[in-house]
């Protein structure tokens, strides 16, 4: 399952939310929180509640989308 991470600029700062590609729920996992910004590199943040598991094979699943529209710190 690929999932997609975004971050945007809120009221009361940054959030972020996760949501799988294909629709539906996670069930029982955070999907959403805020996050720190760096302060030297205004691309980085530091995302925090949330854990990424692992499939058969061992490789980690996750899927990190670029659309600016969502990202005004790209």
């Amino acid at each position: 399952m690929w999932m997609k991470l975004t971050i945007r600029k809120g009221r009361d700062g940054w959030r972020w939310n996760m949501r799988p590609l294909s629709g539906g729920r996670i069930i029982g996992a955070s999907t959403q929180g805020y996050a720190r910004q760096d302060q030297a590199r205004h691309n980085c943040f530091t995302v925090t509640g949330f854990q990424i598991g692992l499939v058969t094979g061992g490789q980690a699943e996750i899927h990190v989308d670029t659309d600016t529209r969502d990202r005004d710190w790209l």
